[in-house]
């Protein structure tokens, strides 16, 4: 059997209702569910019915959402991203710059200096001219 045959286009018609009072008054079997569309509005009704035919009515609008174009102001140019691309070295040079600068001014003029392990070693020893303890 052919999957478009002239009774299946037959029922895949919109069912067109004029209001929410003839959406109520829309005969249906039990256990059944539909969408009516409002002939004059951009309203659907969902209407379904359980087992002992009583009936649920549920309203919906339609909003035409735009299609999605890019937005020029999402992108950036070239130049706009050299420029920032730049700002941005500048601000983590400035960083390190900042972080050598506090890292060398960590000692205070009271405190004496620390020196490596080795230094103080060898500052600790007296040695003669020909290198003899």
């Amino acid at each position: 059997m052919p999957l478009f045959s002239a009774s299946n286009v037959m029922s895949e018609k919109l069912k067109r209702v004029n209001g929410l009072d003839s959406a109520k008054a829309y005969p249906m079997a039990p256990n059944s569910e539909v969408a009516l569309f409002e002939e004059n509005d951009d309203v659907m009704y969902i209407k379904m019915t359980d087992s002992n035919n009583f009936p649920s009515l549920r309203k919906f609008r339609f909003v035409e959402e735009p299609l999605e174009v890019p937005n020029k102001e999402q992108y950036v140019t070239l130049d706009e991203f050299k420029k920032f691309k730049e700002e941005l070295l500048n601000a983590q040079q400035s960083i390190w710059e900042q972080r050598n600068s506090n890292s060398a001014n960590n000692y205070s003029s009271t405190e004496p200096k620390r020196n490596s392990v080795d230094e103080q070693h060898s500052a600790n020893k007296k040695f003669d001219v020909n290198g003899k303890k």
